[in-house]
């Protein structure tokens, strides 16, 4: 039934795809014209609202040109005021002082003040009584005039000295006949009221408008004014409002950061300009919102197609799923079939980051290999706990390197329903999961057989070491042989000549004949133990005691042919997982290639360096052999590991020792590689896992 659903899923898959491209394209179709009629929407409001802004900008500029105006007269009269205070007794004095103070009096066009600075920068004349002499000369609109400027200048609002109130303070310079400096002129105006003036022109929702000097200082505002007087305008369309007179754009608001439809104006003859300001929130709500209800229009209608093409395409896929139930079910079973006749037992698993693995899969066939019935593998982690524990640890360093490589193979034993079961471990991943864990299948495979004949076979080759190391074996035996004969003469000489001191030297002869036999027993014995067939089990080996059995195997051979033999390991090393025998004849094996691949060099400079460490995780311990030859050829690098593949002459080495090498190291669940030392020599590097203290086996 879960099959059936899956194939049921996969043909609505095909139709969803064909129904998913109809509405890919009706949704493309209908989304372009919604768009490009959306977007003559906008342009049109657009349009419409920099026309608005363009009209609302010459308006607030008319409404200030008229309060200029009057500020404009009101410094004509306030200069002929200060011209008439040099000529005494002048008629019109007291009629321009009167003019001056009803206008500030009644605050006609925002005007709270005018007044006159003499040319020291103290208050001459002022409409607010009471001020008279209070010291400007610090003020910036006295210093402009009296730095030479000509023209009309307006301050920064601020509170007036002698008005007490915010004002703003439009001066102009006082000259005489002669162009002699007299004083400034000062018409102060209520920056509130012009505001409140510009706050009438908001004839919509989101209205701003400015009244700006040219180096972008607000001095009116129709909104948020108290916060604003005085406040730097800056932003990108300020340069353009300083040397354009007219113009509007849709631009980004300087405060709010916005986007706004601008207009500005200067106010031709004064140092202003006037800026008009809708935002676009505001201003575009009627186009937004028709545009958000043709894309719902849309929608609706894709909705509706869909809904129509899901309807047919489930009544279509119930009917096939039906149809297909039948031949997934006997497709089922071909599976199970061909699982169950495959060599060894196949699994899928999920493989954690942290190297941790949990099966969700384990074919039948794994009842064939271990002889245990099937339901014993039912629970999660039954398999695991026929593992024997020596080779738990290994085998998770082992899936931590499948996770880097891809893929991987070890061999292991398990507690088998009749005995101990060889198997190999074929694993390889698959996919990368979102979680970080990947999936992984693999192959167990009983390899028992195998290996007893792989121990045969090393043994072979082990044989043949032997007859390789005769000229060794001899050089070996002949040293203990020749102090044999010196001693047994020599204790002759001292017997024949009697007394007490010859007979205790000679008996000191006859305990070295002794030791040096002993000697010689144990080189022979070692010799028969290393021609012994290993029976493949694994132990935890000192890594020491194989160098010093390879040494006494292979010692010989390199004294006889002028090899010093280094070693550098450390003296807490590790054991590791593997037989003391097999590694051995590994050591002896590479021993041997690196004599003779010193062959061609001279005698003094043939040495062989052996060094151990432990890996930073402590999972592992690396061995390197080291040799002073000429190196590794790129081909020999490479293919070194292929049986039968050698770089000796002919009739000298069988290709194999390489070989063996890399068989015994992987099957202990290792690694060996070969190449070149930096400083010249070739070297192998060997890594095997670090041995775990077995368990006793169950019952």
């Amino acid at each position: 039934m879960t099959e059936a659903r899956a194939e049921g899923r996969r043909l609505r898959g095909g139709a969803y795809a064909v129904l998913l491209g109809v509405l890919m394209m009706l949704g493309v179709g209908g989304f372009l014209l919604v768009r490009s009629e959306a977007m003559r929407l906008q342009h049109t409001a657009e349009a419409e609202n920099l026309r608005l802004v363009a009209v609302g900008a010459q308006a607030a500029t008319h409404g200030l040109r008229q309060t200029l105006e009057a500020v404009s007269s009101m410094q004509s009269l306030a200069a002929s005021l200060a011209l008439s205070y040099a000529e005494p007794g002048a008629p019109e004095r007291r009629v321009i002082e009167g003019l001056l103070r009803d206008v500030a009096t009644q605050g006609r066009f925002g005007i709270l003040q005018v007044a006159l600075i003499d040319r020291d920068g103290y208050l001459a004349w002022s409409t607010a009584a009471g001020f008279v002499g209070v010291d400007l000369a610090d003020r910036e609109h006295f210093r402009v005039h009296l730095d030479g400027w000509q023209g009309a200048f307006v301050s920064v609002p601020l509170i007036g000295r002698a008005s007490g109130r915010w004002s703003l303070n439009i001066t102009s310079g006082i000259r005489d006949a002669d162009g002699g400096f007299v004083g400034v002129a000062v018409v102060s105006v209520d920056p509130m009221l012009l505001s409140a003036s510009m706050g009438e022109l908001q004839f919509a929702a989101g209205v701003t408008v400015n009244l700006l000097r040219r180096d972008g200082i607000v001095l009116a505002r129709s909104q948020q004014t108290a916060e604003m007087l005085g406040v730097l305008r800056a932003g990108p369309d300020l340069p353009r409002i300083q040397e354009e007179p007219v113009g509007q754009k849709i631009t980004q608001g300087p405060i709010s950061g916005r986007a706004i439809f601008l207009a500005w104006r200067q106010i031709a003859g004064w140092p202003l300009a006037v800026t008009f300001a809708i935002d676009s929130a505001s201003a575009m709500q009627d186009s937004a919102r028709h545009a958000q209800d043709l894309y719902v229009l849309l929608v609706v209608a894709l909705a509706a197609v869909a809904i129509g093409g899901l309807l047919l395409i489930e009544l279509r896929a119930r009917r096939a799923a039906r149809e297909t139930m039948a031949a997934v079910e006997a497709s089922r079973a071909e599976i199970s079939r061909l699982l169950n006749g495959l060599p060894g037992a196949a699994y899928r698993s999920l493989l954690s980051p942290e190297g941790e693995l949990r099966r969700l899969h384990l074919s039948p066939a794994i009842a064939r290999i271990t002889g245990w019935p099937l339901e014993r593998f039912a629970p999660a982690g039954s398999y695991n706990a026929i593992i024997e524990p020596e080779f738990r640890h290994g085998l998770h360093g082992f899936f931590l390197a499948v996770r880097q490589a891809g893929h991987g193979t070890m061999e292991y034993r398990l507690y088998g329903a009749a005995g101990p079961i060889w198997v190999r471990d074929d694993c390889r991943v698959i996919s990368a999961l979102p979680d970080g864990c990947v999936e992984v299948v693999g192959l167990i495979t009983d390899i028992t057989a195998e290996r007893q004949l792989k121990a045969q076979a090393l043994s072979a080759a082990r044989l043949a070491t032997l007859g390789e190391m005769a000229a060794g074996v001899a050089h070996e035996l002949n040293q203990p042989c020749a102090a044999i004969t010196l001693a047994a003469d020599l204790a002759a000489l001292e017997l024949a000549q009697g007394g007490e001191e010859r007979t205790t030297s000679a008996a000191r002869r006859l305990d070295e004949i002794a030791r040096q036999t002993l000697r010689m027993r144990s080189v022979i014995d070692h010799f028969r133990l290393f021609a012994r067939v290993d029976q493949g089990g694994e132990t935890a080996v000192d890594w020491a005691q194989a160098l010093a059995g390879a040494l006494t195997i292979a010692g010989g051979t390199m004294a006889a042919s002028e090899v010093r033999v280094e070693t550098a390991l450390p003296s807490l090393l590790p054991p590791v997982r593997g037989s003391l025998i097999a590694l051995e004849q590994v050591l002896v094996n590479l021993l041997v290639n690196a004599r003779d691949a010193m062959e061609e060099i001279p005698a003094e400079e043939r040495r062989v360096r052996i060094s151990a460490e432990v890996t930073e995780d402590g999972a592992f311990v690396v061995l390197r052999v080291r040799d002073n030859g000429m190196g590794l050829a790129r081909e020999a690098q490479e293919r070194g590991f292929e049986p039968f593949f050698t770089t000796k002459p002919v009739g000298k080495g069988t290709g194999l020792g390489l070989s063996i090498i890399h068989g015994t190291v992987t099957g202990f669940g290792g690694t060996v590689t070969l190449g070149n030392h930096p400083e010249g020599g070739a070297e192998a590097e060997i890594r095997l896992p670090v041995a775990v203290v077995a368990a006793p086996a169950p019952a």
